[in-house]
């Protein structure tokens, strides 16, 4: 993912040899918040509780609009 100006913010996938390895989660943007309803999500590195992508959209220029699940360790969304 790139800036409006260029700027790379996000590591390649797959990763090149110059890149840190120190935070394998880090796997692109990501939108969390921990403790949510009992659950942390923050990591979002295991089965449960997870954030799963159902869909983007880009309805207008500089505009990113997404749905996700949020399921929590009890498999409710």
């Amino acid at each position: 993912l790139r800036t409006p100006a260029g700027v790379v913010v996000t590591r390649n996938y797959p990763q090149t040899k110059e890149e840190s390895r120190d935070h394998p989660h880090h796997v692109g943007i990501f939108f969390a918040a921990d403790g949510v309803n009992g659950n942390q999500f923050w990591l979002n590195t295991s089965r449960s509780p997870r954030i799963e992508h159902v869909k983007a959209e880009v309805p207008a220029a500089g505009t990113l609009v997404t749905l996700a699940n949020w399921i929590g360790k009890d498999g409710m969304v």
